[in-house]
């Protein structure tokens, strides 16, 4: 409409009906500015407006209701499939870098050619290799094996709080198990959740952001980072790091020790405690 307004042409008459809508009182303008927009008609413009008036009249404000409720659900729509495909992209990108850090974990700590003093791969190149009884294979000369549990010493295991009071679960707390774990380098978000009241009574159970998370009752050998602040219910136990170097290569190597147990026992695992997880042995580079 206001680009018909725009091209038509207006009689001085109209032109001066105008102009008093300007200075009319504030509380009569609207109405001497609708008488203004009826003569305006007369030359042609406010023609489209009149038809959607009728429209309106005809119809309803329903109609325009559900016009401005489908625009409303196109848009919201519009901007959680945006969103969807970011975070479908982000995953994409999260587990091409896993894919990467593994190849080099293995390039390095499983067929140990690591680059040796003059950049050659180490094993490849004729490094000196030494047999290990704990781990009963040869490992570079030099290497340390020590048990999870003497690198990081801060290891938690987690516990639920009584179930058949319902105000220790809430939305406060994310409250991580072991399906929330399950294909996620880092987890954000928990199927269940406790309150502040449920999360204090058992206050020595928090993880911060960045713990290492692996279930060890039931489904054995799930990993991943914790993203928040959380608890976890007692299937699983979390490394709290002290030493952030040691962060990825735990990870991997638990990755490398689940799945190298699977293929000796074909995916049987006993439960696993606290004082059994923090045993693993882990192998250990020279600095």
């Amino acid at each position: 409409m206001l680009l018909l307004c725009s091209i038509v042409t207006v009689t001085p008459a109209c032109r001066k009906r105008q102009a008093r809508c300007k200075t009319i009182h504030p509380d009569r303008r609207e109405n001497r500015f609708h008488r203004c927009r009826r003569a305006g008609n007369a030359v042609g413009f406010g023609s489209h407006n009149d038809i959607f008036n009728r429209l309106l009249a005809r119809q309803g404000h329903d109609l325009f209701a559900r016009a401005l409720q489908g625009l409303f659900s196109f848009r919201i729509a519009a901007i959680l499939g945006s969103i969807d495909e970011k975070i479908e992209l982000n995953r994409k990108k999260i587990a091409e870098l896993e894919a990467l850090a593994k190849t080099i974990y293995d390039y390095w700590f499983v067929q140990f050619d690591f680059p040796d003093k003059n950049g050659k791969p180490y094993k490849s190149s004729g490094g000196k290799m030494v047999w290990n009884e704990q781990l009963k294979r040869e490992i570079p000369e030099g290497w340390e094996v020590k048990s999870i549990g003497s690198i990081e010493t801060n290891i938690v295991t987690g516990k639920t709080p009584n179930t058949d009071d319902a105000t220790n679960f809430g939305n406060d707390i994310p409250f991580l198990t072991i399906d929330d774990l399950r294909g996620h380098v880092y987890t954000f978000t928990s199927q269940r959740s406790l309150s502040e009241k449920g999360a204090k009574l058992q206050s020595s159970k928090f993880i911060p952001p960045n713990s290492l998370c692996v279930s060890c009752i039931g489904t054995i050998g799930e990993i991943s980072f914790s993203a928040k602040c959380s608890q976890t219910n007692q299937q699983i136990n979390s490394i709290v790091f002290d030493d952030d170097n040691y962060r990825e290569y735990i990870y991997f190597n638990l990755k490398q020790y689940f799945r190298s147990a699977i293929v000796k026992t074909g995916n049987t695992f006993a439960n696993m405690n606290k004082g059994e997880f923090a045993r693993i042995l882990c192998l250990v580079p020279s600095k």
